[in-house]
């Protein structure tokens, strides 16, 4: 069991979602403005959003 102020991850948002850790300004606004936490975005979506980021 995780402390409370603890998240799990799974390894594929690491290497196939390109996530890397501390996240960007743009990443946390993003997740702050929909209400969503990281841990609910799939690992195929990760890179939507980093590559729409980039873009």
């Amino acid at each position: 069991m995780l402390p409370h102020s603890y998240i799990t991850l799974h390894s594929a948002f690491f290497k196939e979602g390109n996530f890397r850790l501390p996240i960007t300004k743009f990443l946390a606004e993003v997740l702050t403005r929909h209400g969503v936490y990281i841990s609910q975005i799939s690992p195929v979506g990760m890179p939507q959003i980093t590559h729409f980021e980039f873009i």
